[in-house]
Order: structure tokens, then C-alpha cells, then sequence
């Protein structure tokens, strides 16, 4: 099987995910070939390969023709060898626009060594050029990795809508295998709002797995080994692992993938190929009925809200910085505001406030009620009486509501004590 990861916003976690699915990939026991179609050859850095070793790279094989075989290298993990990527990809544009059938140079090439593995993860540039056009009609699937926010929800619609019109124009039978959400950061408010609707548009198409920012993911690299190697037990290692096993699964479960069939009439049992389901349409069966085809790719079965999400606020652990991530433990769903920080101060300030007001009011009942007892009845004592009844009801709520007032503040700011406790443990 041949998967590409493709979106043409970069710093999504695109590189970082097919090292890491490849390497898990290999784990597995599968022989696993990582191809590198970014000039500027991060998925080849993040397996070893040293600059100088880039030359001859998948530029060779897809510009000059060069023996595929030949160029393909072995890394340090076993069962992973990878196809490199270097600078000279970025000239490869103008030479395949010209070139005839320039779109399906990778996919010769590929056909040629496809037989040799049995998984070929493709690291597609991060622009719509020609060498994306190129991975989508060599790949059977494709996994577009996406982060939850706003701007990256409205670019998925234009990304798949591309892709359906390449697929559909050069003939690619090219699926759509799942949405990754990447670089999950769940400090961020507007981060839960925006993976709710894309779990809500898109449903089953986004895998289980979410990969949370981790320092490690962004540390290994630079040792030239993938994150399983580099810290296993990491949340990042931890998250590649679930990918893997989603992707295995869905890749032997999905028999409308490998087989080109999306279902079957259940009265004649004819099957609707994928070339008969665009874009969700209706298709007439011989049995008379008229059946609506699954929606695979394309745009969401609603259009995406028309306001942006609220205004994100970092939601930041008290100790720590504000662009700060963890390390091994997960990073926590709700964590403490500095609003909320801020709030419990107010409370406490506002406490003593009523407090020595309180004070004031008891000090006046007792001076009043002292000097009452020695006036006769008539019009003076009963307003006295009624200043002392008002003076004690203004005493009780000034009381009930210091107290309450320095209660939450001082227990909120124990539990912020507690809460930044129990994550310098985690971590």
C-alpha cells in the first residue's frame, strides 16, 4: 500500500508523521520504504542521513529516470530504507510541467519496487506543485495531518476539494484514509471547540489517535532517529504507536478501499465502484431503486460555521510558561486560567473588604445597643430600634458574605496549589 501525507499549510506535523509511521510501520515487521519529496529533506535528516549523503536523491529518479532501485538507501532502523529528498526537487517543477505525462513519473518509478514492501509512505512538499499531483496519483490513500484551528478547518475544505478534482481529471484512484489531528494543544480554549467540529463534520474520517505537542517529537530529529527511539516512553511515542495500529486496521478492514468498492446492492449484490459514487451522487441500480453512495471525499456534509471560534485564551499551569508544553505526561483537558488565578485574588480582596466593614457595623450595634437601655419609650427610641435592626441585618450580610467571599478565594488558591503540585509530578 502506498500512502501519502499531504496538506500544503507546513508546520502541521506532515514530516514528523510519516518518519514516525514508517519507523512504527517497520516495527510492526513490515518492510517499510519512506519516500522524501521535500527539497529540503527533513524526513531524510530525521533518519540519519547526514546532507552531504542527500546526493542521488528521489530528485534523480523522478527528473533523470535513475534506477530506483538503485538510489533507495538503507537507514538505522530496521526494516525502513528511504528514497531521499534534496534541493534539487525544487527544479523539478518547470521540468515536469513540460515534461509528457509528467504527473505520473513517481508512480513508474514506485510500480517498479512496489512489490519489494509492503508499506511506501510518501512525504509529500508542502504546496499543491506538481510533485503533490505526482504522490497522489502513485499513492492508493492519502492522510492529510491538520491542526485544530480555524484557518486550518477552512483550508481542509479547499485541500480535499483539490484533491477530488485531481482525482477525478488524471484518473488517480487515490482515497482519502483519514484526518490526523496534530499538535494538539489543549491549553488553548479554541482548541476543544475546533476538533469538535471537525469530529462533527467529517465523523469517522478522523483517526482516534491525537498527537499532542511534545517536546520530544520536535527533539528527535535532531539525533537522526524517530521519536521511538528517542524517547519511548513519550506521549508523542505513545501516540504513534495508536496511529500505527489505526492505520493496519483500517487498511485490512476497508475492503471498499483495497477492492475499489464502496458497497453492494442488497438485492442484486452489483457494487458501486468508486467512479460511480462522486461526490455522493444518486445511482440508479439495475433493481430499480435508487441508492445515495457514502460521501468519501469532498467537501463536509454542512458547510463549516460562518464566525470564527471565540477568542483563544492559554490556558497556562502556574509556574510554567505560556508557550511551555509537557514532556512525557499527558497535558491535562482543564487546567487553571490566569483569569481564574486573578478571580480567587479578587474574592479574597473583596472579603476583607466586607470584613472590616462587618467589624464597623458591629462595633456601632454594640455602641447603640449599650446607650439604648437607658431611654424611655417614645418616637426617639423606636427609630433607634428600627437603626439597630437595620444596623444587625447590614452586619449579617456583610458577615455571610466576607466569609463566603474569603472561603472560595482562599480554597480556589489552594487548589491552584495543588493542581501545579500534582503537574510538576506528572512531568
Amino acid at each position: 500500500m502506498i500512502l501519502a501525507l499531504v496538506n500544503n499549510k507546513g508546520g502541521v506535523g506532515k514530516t514528523t508523521t510519516a518518519v514516525n509511521l514508517a519507523a512504527g510501520l517497520a516495527s510492526n515487521g513490515s518492510r517499510v520504504l519512506l519516500v522524501d519529496l521535500d527539497g529540503q529533506g527533513s524526513a531524510s535528516f530525521s533518519v540519519g542521513i547526514k546532507r552531504a549523503e542527500l546526493t542521488p536523491s528521489s530528485a534523480d529518479v523522478i527528473i533523470d529516470g535513475r534506477d530506483i532501485a538503485k538510489t533507495i538507501r538503507e537507514t538505522a532502523v530496521a526494516g525502513l530504507d528511504i528514497l531521499t529528498g534534496s534541493m534539487e526537487l525544487a527544479g523539478a517543477e518547470e521540468k515536469l510541467a513540460r515534461a509528457r505525462s509528467g504527473h505520473v513519473r513517481l508512480k513508474k518509478m514506485l510500480d517498479r519496487v512496489r512489490d519489494d514492501y509492503a508499506f511506501i509512505v510518501i512525504d509529500c512538499p508542502p504546496s499543491l506543485s506538481i510533485l503533490q499531483v505526482n504522490a497522489l496519483v502513485a499513492a492508493d490513500a492519502y492522510i492529510v495531518p491538520v491542526m485544530a484551528h480555524y484557518l486550518s478547518l477552512e483550508g481542509l475544505v479547499n485541500l480535499l476539494d483539490t484533491i477530488e478534482n485531481i482525482r477525478v481529471n488524471l484518473g488517480a484512484q487515490v482515497r482519502l484514509l483519514g484526518l490526523l489531528l496534530t499538535m494538539v494543544d489543549y491549553r488553548a480554549k479554541a482548541t476543544k471547540e475546533n476538533i469538535k467540529i471537525i469530529r462533527g463534520y467529517y465523523r469517522d474520517l478522523v483517526f482516534t489517535t491525537e498527537v499532542r505537542v511534545n517536546t520530544k517529537l520536535a527533539e528527535a530529529p535532531a539525533h537522526g532517529v524517530p521519536v521511538f527511539e528517542y524517547a519511548p516512553d513519550s506521549t508523542g511515542a505513545a501516540a504513534y504507536r495508536e496511529l500505527v495500529k489505526e492505520v493496519l486496521h483500517r487498511s485490512n478492514e476497508n475492503v471498499s478501499f483495497r477492492m475499489n468498492i464502496l458497497g453492494k446492492c442488497p438485492n442484486t449484490g452489483i457494487a458501486y465502484r468508486f467512479a460511480d459514487a462522486l461526490s455522493g451522487r444518486l445511482w440508479k441500480c439495475p433493481c430499480g431503486k435508487v441508492h445515495r453512495v457514502p460521501i468519501v471525499v469532498g467537501r463536509p456534509p454542512a458547510p463549516l460555521p460562518e464566525r470564527a471560534p471565540a477568542r483563544q485564551e492559554m490556558s497556562v499551569p502556574i509556574g510554567s510558561s505560556e508557550g511551555e508544553s509537557d514532556e512525557d505526561g499527558p497535558t491535562p483537558v482543564t487546567q487553571v486560567t490566569e483569569r481564574d488565578y486573578r478571580g480567587r485574588s479578587k474574592r479574597i480582596l473583596w472579603g476583607a473588604i466586607l470584613l472590616i466593614i462587618a467589624l464597623g457595623l458591629l462595633f456601632d450595634f454594640l455602641k447603640m445597643g449599650g446607650g439604648l437601655g437607658g431611654e424611655e419609650a417614645g418616637p426617639a427610641s423606636l427609630l433607634a430600634v428600627a437603626m439597630l435592626i437595620v444596623r444587625f441585618g447590614a452586619l449579617g450580610v456583610c458577615s455571610g458574605l466576607s466569609v463566603g467571599m474569603l472561603w472560595r478565594g482562599v480554597r480556589g488558591r489552594q487548589r491552584i496549589a495543588e493542581s501545579d503540585l500534582d503537574d510538576s509530578r506528572t512531568q
